[in-house]
């Protein structure tokens, strides 16, 4: 091979650092020379994380992506994608951070794939002789080479980028074999500045001295509506629409969607609604596709009035739950019981609009005989608290209400998606934070946000199943716990932590084994720390 072509490999071939402890010991005690040593801070994260989208299949994906947008392409679109997925995961907010935060970790570049050539001289050199002599190479390139490379990449590709590795996850196994997915849509907001921005009126609770007040303003931005699977905490399918979009045109897309990214894998059986999504075509499709639904009816219904009509004359499954409530301590300590008391009612005909639509509406219209029959389950009494007959919540459902607290409680996991996905992703995961203020940059980033989150969550469970110790697996590695959380425990732990580069591995090892590998004495060293370090690689330096 020429010099050319070795430095041509050196330069853009795409090769992620592989962990072995065992032979970089080996390496550190026998030749006392490794490529870099570093101190283990955000590569804490990516430990193990870069192997597992390896085995899942996502590594190949970003190496085979493709962006249509660009006629000639200086540096492969892997080293934006997997730069970007480190930039998203560790926190890091704005572009201009990058250099200092994210490029000048070598030891993070080296995890990633960067070969020592590319972050030290970067991939070309455009733009040398208009800086000074002092000013060093961007490396491995700008922050602005990033953020044109999310404008440049179509929404289309990102979302199918998104979908390819959801279908990754599935093939793995993250996913239970009937799956309960939840649909919500939340707002990303932006200023008017934003290329491509929708608008749209919304009301908002303004706090100042005299109390808190509703206004009126017109708000700027996307909408992104999820698919979230309740029971892994991942987003299975994703549309980003203008923020003027309603929610219930992309009901069936999405669980369309989902379905073929879960593939044979998983099946979705129930999904749970907000009454955003209340359209009478979209529910009657899902119950011909056998998929239960929950969702909540609006308040000025015909076919929610009559539930409450039924309910109120006893013509209907009522049940009744007491819970023990406890407020106080020590001798003030006192119990409460709290009773919540709802009522199952069957096949109502007055939702004109469940129907099936290749039907003529005139045959479904309150003179022939209503819409097709639907249940409802009506909550009269709420935690001791006496609802009015007129006022009374009501869900809608096409499963069986012989017993009205199934539906009811499954409807309350719907509360998930906000807490765990759009809450944690805009303060824990920056999704209001695209790298341009353009269409493409914007809806880009929140797919690549949301591709993110699953493949983190995924593996963060993944993690969980591999620990032997239940406690500390929950503790540790629980999605539910946060991003945020997660990454400061991970930088706690790993805070004595060294990552010794070598050839294409990489190590981790505690401050103390390191200086033993290199033949040194430290009177603190723990005996016990010794002994289980060489019986787990079975080497002794």
């Amino acid at each position: 091979m020429s010099n050319f072509a070795h430095i041509l490999n050196d330069r853009f071939s795409i090769v992620a650092a592989t962990r072995d402890d065992e032979y970089v010991a080996q390496v550190i005690s026998t030749t006392k020379t490794m490529d870099s040593v570093h101190n283990l801070e955000d590569e804490a994260i990516l430990d193990d994380f870069m192997g597992y989208l390896s085995e899942t299949g996502v590594l190949h994906s970003f190496s085979t992506f493709q962006a249509s947008q660009y006629q000639r392409v200086m540096i492969p679109f892997y080293y934006c994608l997997i730069t970007y997925l480190a930039k998203t995961l560790l926190g890091i907010k704005a572009m201009k951070s990058l250099p200092a935060l994210l490029f000048s970790d070598q030891g993070v570049m080296r995890t990633l794939g960067f070969s020592a050539m590319v972050l030290e001289e970067g991939y070309c050199n455009r733009g040398a002789g208009k800086r000074h002599n002092d000013t060093p190479p961007a490396s491995p390139f700008t922050p602005q080479t990033l953020a044109e490379f999310m404008n440049k990449a179509t929404p289309q590709e990102i979302e199918q980028l998104f979908n390819t590795n959801i279908a990754n996850l599935a093939a793995s196994g993250a996913f239970y074999q009937q799956v309960t997915g939840i649909i919500d849509g939340t707002d990303i907001e932006t200023t008017p500045n934003y290329e491509g921005a929708g608008k749209v009126m919304r009301k908002k609770k303004i706090h100042n001295k005299k109390g808190v007040r509703e206004i009126e303003c017109v708000v700027y931005g996307w909408k992104a509506i999820v698919l979230f699977d309740q029971h892994t905490e991942i987003p299975l399918a994703l549309k980003v629409v203008p923020i003027h979009e309603h929610e219930s045109k992309y009901t069936r897309v999405l669980i369309e969607q989902a379905q073929r990214n879960l593939g044979k894998h998983s099946r979705i059986t129930q999904v749970l609604m907000d009454r955003g999504f209340l359209d009478g075509t979209t529910l009657y499709w899902l119950d011909q596709q056998k998929i239960t639904f929950v969702i909540p009816a609006r308040s000025n219904m015909d076919v929610a009035q009559d539930a409450r009509d039924l309910a109120q004359a006893s013509m209907g499954v009522t049940d009744t739950r007491q819970e023990k409530q406890t407020s106080g301590r020590g001798k003030s300590k006192t119990e409460h019981i709290l009773e919540t008391q709802v009522t199952g009612v069957k096949a109502l005909t007055s939702y004109v609009d469940y129907r099936d639509p290749a039907k003529p509406a005139k045959q479904y219209s309150k003179t022939g005989g209503g819409g097709c029959p639907i249940n409802a389950v009506v909550i009269q009494r709420y935690r001791n608290e006496e609802i009015p007959a007129d006022k009374c919540p009501v869900f809608l459902t096409n499963s069986p209400v012989d017993r009205p607290f199934v539906p009811y409680d499954a409807y309350d996991g719907r509360s998930l998606i906000e807490n765990l996905l759009f809450r944690e992703g805009k303060q824990g995961w920056n999704l209001e934070h695209a790298p341009t203020k353009t269409a493409n940059g914007m809806v880009s980033h929140v797919y690549f946000t949301f591709l993110t989150i699953a493949l983190t969550t995924a593996y963060r469970t993944w993690c969980a199943e591999q620990t032997e110790e239940g406690e500390e697996s929950e503790s540790s590695n629980q999605p539910s716990k946060g991003i945020r959380n997660w990454r400061r425990r991970l930088m706690q732990e790993n805070q004595d932590q060294i990552i010794v580069f070598s050839g294409p591995y990489y190590g981790i090892f505690h401050l103390m084994t390191f200086v033993q590998l290199m033949g040194g004495q430290v009177k603190d060293q723990s005996p016990r720390e010794t002994a289980v370090f060489r019986q787990n690689h079975h080497f002794s330096p």
